[in-house]
C-alpha cells in the first residue's frame, strides 16, 4: 500500500530531471524553416545568437524542445515564432513578415533624443527603420527645451516625417559679476569663487543667467580667510558684488602637481584633483603627509608620499620618463578599418561605431560584437589586465545572399534517388539512359529518362514530378519503339515514393511484323540515401562509393495487338509471321496436337494480363546506377485448345491461353516458355 506514493515520487523526479537537461544534451533535430519573403536571417532563442542561416533552411539542425526562432530581413520589422522541435516535424516551420516604415524625425535643434514608444531610439536628425505598421508615439526631448510628443501612423514600405519645433523652458534670469581685491596686494592666483557651488569663469568672475532667488556666494584664496555670503538674484538686474580678501592664519597649505603627460589625472588621498594646462594648483590642503597618485593613458600609475607645511607650497614636479609607458594596462582598442557604420557592443552595451578605444578599462573578461546591415555578425572573447590589453582589427564577412535556383546539395541529394524503375519521377534538369539485358523478353533494351517539372514546382502537391522518355528494344531481327510516362510524389522525407506510369509500344514499318500495345502500371517505392551524393555536394570526401538503394514493386496490366488489319498467314513451322498464333504447337508434319492441319485460319491477334514485378537499383560512385528485376505474367500460359473437325465451327481456339511471355516473338528468341522476364543492366544519372 505505501509503494504507490513512493513510485509516484520518483517519476515526478525522473521528470524534472529530463525538463531541466541542459539544450546541449537534448538530440538535435532536422527541420525546415521558411519565411515570406525567403533571405531572412534566422537565430535560435536570442536576437544575437550565431546565424542558423537564411530562409528557406531546408536541414535546419536545432535541439529537440521549445525554442524561439527569430528573423531578420532587411526593410522588414524582426519575426519571432515560438517552436516545439519533435522527433518528426513533417511540416517546415514558417512565418510571414511584415514590411517595416520608416520614421524621419527633425528638429529645429540637433542632437535631441528621440525615443520611439517610450525607447531611445537616436537623436535629431535621424531615420528610424523597419517600424512596425501603425500608430506610434514619437517624442523628443533636450534639456531646457519643452519635450514634444507626437502620434504618427506608419505604413509598411513607406516613410513617415516628423518636424519638432522645440520650445525654450528656461525663466528669466539675472546676472552675477563678483569683484575681488587684495587691500595688501596683488589677487593670489589660486583664487577661487563659486556660486551655490558651482565656479564662476571670467575675469571678474560672472554668471549672467542665474535663476532669480536666493543663493549662496564662496569667495577662498590661498593664505586667505575663506568668505561666504548669500545674495538675492532677480530676474532681469545684474548685480555687482564686491568682496575684500582678508588674510587668514597660516593653518593650512597649498600643493601645485605639475604633470607634463596628456590626459593626466591626479588623486590625493584618494580624491581626484582638478588638472588644468598639464599641473593641478590645490589651495587648503591640511598641514601633514598624504599620498599622491598620477594615472595617464597608456602609462603606468605613480604613487608619492608628500609632506604639506602649514602656510607653505608644496610643489611636486613629474617628468615624463617618471610615468612609465604600459602599453596592456587598461587598454582596449577596437577597429572596423573598412566599415565605419559598423556598430561596436562591449558586454551588451553599444559604446561606439567603426572605432573605439579606452585606455583605463578595468580587468576583467569582454565579450566584443560588432554588427553592420549586410554583414554576419562578429563575436570575440578577449580580457583586460595589467599585462594584457584588448586590441583587435575586425574584417565583417558578408551575408550570403539567397541562393538562386537549387543548391548544389539538393541537386545532389536529388540525384542520388533518381530510379528510372521506381515510383518517383526525374525533375527538371535531371536524365538519366538505361542499358538493360533480359532473359525471357527482348534480349536488349535501351532508354532514356528525363525531367519534366521543376522541382517543388506544385508545392499544393507536395514533392510532385513527371517525366518521360523513349526505349528501342530488339532482338537484332525484330525492333520495338515505345514512349513512356511516369508521375509520381515522395513523402516522408523522401523514403518512400508512389505513382503511375503509361508506357505505349510498336513495331512499324516491317512486313509481317506489324503491332502495338499498351500497358498501365502502378509503382511503390522505398528509397535509401547512403550519403555518398550528399557529402560530394558539401565538398566532402565520400565515405564510400555508394550512392543509393532503391527498392521498386510494380503491377499492372497489359494489351496487345498483333498484326493489326487482320493479316493471317498460313502456320508453319518456321514462326515467321509472329502472331499469337504461334502459341500454337505444330508437329513436323505440319498437324497441330489435336490431329488438325495447321492450314486453317487463325483468329487471335490480341491479349490481354495482368502481371507483376521487383526491382533493386544500387548506387554506384558518383553517376551510376545497377539495377535487377524480375517480372512474372498473370495468369500462367495454358495449353491452346482446338475444335475438331466435325464441330460445326472446326478449328476454333477453345482456350486460347495467354501469352507466355510479353510477346510470343520473344519467346521463340529464346525456344522457352516462361511466365517471368529477368531484367538486369547500368544506369547512368546526369
Amino acid at each position: 500500500m505505501h509503494l504507490r506514493p513512493k513510485l509516484l515520487s520518483s517519476v515526478s523526479a525522473i521528470a524534472v530531471c529530463i525538463a531541466a537537461m541542459p539544450a546541449w544534451s537534448q538530440p538535435r533535430r532536422v527541420v525546415r524553416v521558411q519565411s515570406t519573403p525567403p533571405g531572412a536571417t534566422v537565430r535560435v532563442d536570442t536576437a544575437t545568437a550565431p546565424p542558423l542561416g537564411q530562409t528557406p533552411l531546408a536541414r535546419a539542425s536545432i535541439a529537440q524542445g521549445p525554442h524561439r526562432l527569430f528573423f531578420d530581413l532587411p526593410g522588414y520589422v524582426q519575426g519571432t515564432l515560438d517552436v516545439t522541435i519533435a522527433a518528426r516535424n513533417p511540416r517546415p516551420f514558417a512565418l510571414t513578415l511584415v514590411q517595416g516604415g520608416n520614421i524621419f524625425v527633425a528638429a529645429n535643434a540637433d542632437g535631441a533624443q528621440i525615443f520611439l514608444d517610450g525607447t531611445q531610439v537616436g537623436v535629431t536628425p535621424g531615420r528610424l527603420n523597419n517600424v512596425p505598421p501603425g500608430g506610434h508615439v514619437v517624442e523628443i526631448r533636450l534639456e531646457g527645451r519643452e519635450t514634444v510628443r507626437e502620434t504618427v501612423n506608419v505604413t509598411s514600405g513607406q516613410l513617415a516625417t516628423v518636424n519638432a519645433t522645440l520650445r525654450s523652458t528656461t525663466a528669466p534670469t539675472g546676472s552675477v559679476r563678483v569683484v575681488v581685491s587684495n587691500p595688501n596686494g596683488p589677487v593670489p592666483a589660486d583664487l577661487q569663487v563659486s556660486l551655490d557651488g558651482a565656479p564662476l569663469a571670467g575675469t571678474p568672475p560672472s554668471n549672467d543667467a542665474v535663476v532669480p532667488g536666493l543663493h549662496i556666494l564662496q569667495v577662498a584664496a590661498g593664505g586667505f580667510r575663506s568668505t561666504r555670503r548669500e545674495i538675492t538674484v532677480t530676474a532681469g538686474q545684474a548685480q555687482n558684488i564686491a568682496i575684500d580678501l582678508e588674510a587668514a592664519a597660516a593653518t593650512s597649505g597649498s600643493l601645485r602637481v605639475i604633470v607634463p603627460v596628456a590626459g593626466a589625472q591626479v588623486f590625493l588621498d584618494g580624491e581626484s584633483l582638478t588638472v588644468s594646462g598639464g599641473r593641478v594648483d590645490q589651495a587648503n590642503v591640511s598641514p601633514g603627509q598624504h599620498s599622491l597618485r598620477v594615472t595617464a593613458p597608456g602609462r603606468e600609475p605613480v604613487r608619492r608620499d608628500v609632506t604639506v607645511a602649514a602656510g607653505a607650497p608644496t610643489v611636486v614636479e613629474l617628468a615624463d620618463g617618471d610615468l612609465t609607458v604600459s602599453a596592456a594596462h587598461g587598454r582596449v582598442a577596437i577597429t572596423v578599418p573598412a566599415r565605419p557604420e559598423a556598430e561596436i557592443f562591449i558586454n551588451s552595451e553599444r559604446v561606439g561605431q567603426g572605432r573605439f578605444t579606452r585606455a583605463d578599462a578595468p580587468n576583467g573578461d569582454l565579450t566584443v560584437l560588432v554588427r553592420a546591415p549586410g554583414f554576419n555578425d562578429y563575436t570575440q572573447q578577449c580580457s583586460v589586465s595589467d599585462t594584457q590589453a584588448c586590441e583587435m582589427t575586425v574584417t565583417l564577412v558578408p551575408t550570403p545572399q539567397a541562393p538562386q535556383g537549387p543548391r548544389p546539395i539538393d541537386i545532389a541529394r536529388r540525384r542520388a534517388g533518381i530510379s528510372t524503375f521506381g515510383a518517383a519521377p526525374l525533375t527538371r534538369g535531371d536524365g538519366a539512359f538505361d542499358a538493360i539485358g533480359s532473359f525471357g523478353g527482348m534480349p536488349l533494351e535501351l532508354r532514356a529518362t528525363m525531367g519534366f517539372v521543376p522541382n517543388n514546382a506544385f508545392p499544393a502537391f507536395g514533392n510532385f514530378a513527371i517525366d518521360g522518355g523513349i526505349a528501342i528494344r530488339t532482338r537484332f531481327d525484330w525492333y520495338e519503339f515505345e514512349l513512356r510516362s511516369r508521375a509520381g510524389w515522395r513523402f516522408a522525407d523522401d523514403l518512400i515514393a508512389v505513382g503511375g506510369e503509361v508506357r505505349m509500344y510498336g513495331a512499324l514499318g516491317f512486313d509481317k511484323s506489324r503491332g502495338f500495345g499498351l500497358l498501365l502500371q502502378g509503382n511503390l517505392s522505398f528509397h535509401f540515401n547512403l550519403g555518398s551524393d550528399a557529402q560530394t555536394a558539401r565538398g566532402v570526401e565520400p565515405v564510400g562509393g555508394l550512392g543509393a538503394i532503391t527498392i521498386s514493386l510494380n503491377a499492372g496490366i497489359e494489351t496487345n495487338l498483333d498484326n493489326p488489319g487482320g493479316l493471317n498467314p498460313t502456320l508453319t513451322d518456321s514462326r515467321g509471321s509472329y502472331t499469337l498464333c504461334d502459341n500454337r504447337a505444330v508437329t513436323s508434319a505440319g498437324v497441330v496436337d489435336n490431329g488438325h492441319s495447321a492450314a486453317g485460319a487463325c483468329d487471335i491477334a490480341n491479349s490481354a494480363r495482368g502481371f507483376t514485378g521487383l526491382v533493386a537499383e544500387l548506387g554506384l560512385f558518383r553517376h551510376l546506377s545497377f539495377f535487377a528485376g524480375a517480372t512474372l505474367y498473370l495468369p500462367f500460359p495454358e495449353e491452346i485448345q482446338y475444335s475438331s473437325a466435325s464441330d460445326p465451327n472446326p478449328n476454333a481456339f477453345l482456350n486460347p491461353g495467354s501469352n507466355v511471355s510479353r510477346r510470343p516473338l520473344t519467346t521463340s528468341f529464346w525456344d522457352a516458355a516462361l511466365p517471368v522476364n529477368l531484367r538486369f543492366g547500368l544506369t547512368y544519372k546526369f
